[in-house]
């Protein structure tokens, strides 16, 4: 199997972004230059395995979710790792919310 590494450094630029991490300091706080950062983003270098999960552990984000398509059978994990995340600290009137609006979606499947 060959590893799609543009998808994954997409979904760690994307990831990145979304928690308003510049590149300086998620390279400094996992040990690596920032170029080697932009490089894995923009797909002009492969990453490690212990860059992999550097960057999963330092961004507290589940590692399927960096890995996207990569792991197919693991979809529904990755997935339910990030609605925890982005539901995290949400107050219960907006979690009642979300709810609701699952259930509505779910009556209208894909």
């Amino acid at each position: 199997m060959e590893l799609d590494y543009s998808e994954i450094g997409k979904n760690i630029r994307t990831e990145r972004n979304r928690q308003k991490m510049k590149q300086a300091e998620l390279a400094e706080r996992i040990g690596v230059t920032s170029q080697h950062i932009s490089h894995i983003e923009c797909q002009k270098t492969k990453l490690s395995l212990s860059v992999l999960v550097a960057i999963s552990n330092t961004l507290s984000v589940d590692i399927n979710l960096l890995l996207g398509s990569n792991v197919e059978e693991n979809e529904i994990p990755a997935l339910e790792a990030e609605l925890s995340y982005v539901l995290e600290g949400a107050m219960p009137s907006t979690l009642k919310l979300c709810i609701e609006l699952c259930k509505d979606v779910m009556k209208f499947p894909l």
